[in-house]
């Protein structure tokens, strides 16, 4: 599997993206840009199949016309996540990418990636499917709570985590 490891490595989804593409042994492409037009040209050179983005950077990718400037009939899968979706760019997304499936992710560098169940491609609708990782919500925010989460930030308070051990993700959700 031909992966674009598009987020940086600050971020949870970028290392998950590199450590998921280790571990299936996958072909990795790494842009030294992050335009567009250059994501696109290597998509299309590499015919990578798996494309992790923000909503961000898919609309841009939308705006600037690249996604018609180059073939990128390769991706089966688009991942999306660490911002909002809104549902009309999931809706233009998909008109513009109909052979890939969508899918949104979600983590916290605090308690990791979660499992998510999306209801289809067409949907900003998703739900934890995770046996390792529990959620509530409490006055429209989202708390977890995960068997592998961190156990303390170095030389800092854990005050983002209550006694019980739930982490304020500071996410709304309902």
């Amino acid at each position: 599997i031909v992966m674009m490891i598009f987020l940086m490595f600050d971020h949870i989804g970028g290392i998950n993206t590199l450590l998921g593409s280790l571990m299936i042994g996958g072909l990795m492409v790494i842009p030294s840009e992050r335009d567009p037009n250059h994501v696109s040209k290597l998509i299309q050179k590499y015919n990578v199949k798996v494309l992790p983005a923000s909503p961000t950077f898919l609309n841009l990718l939308l705006i600037s016309g690249a996604h018609q400037k180059y073939d990128l009939s390769s991706l089966r899968m688009i991942t999306y996540g660490t911002e909002t979706m809104p549902e009309s760019l999931l809706l233009k997304l998909r008109s513009n990418f109909k052979r890939a499936k969508f899918l949104q992710t979600f983590g916290t560098s605090e308690t990791g990636i979660a499992q998510m169940r999306s209801k289809s491609s067409e949907s900003t609708f998703m739900k934890f499917d995770d046996p390792n990782l529990e959620h509530k919500i409490i006055d429209g925010k989202l708390f977890l709570k995960s068997k592998t989460q961190i156990s303390g930030y170095l030389n800092a308070t854990m005050e983002s985590f209550d006694e019980d051990g739930w982490f304020d993700t500071g996410d709304l959700a309902e």
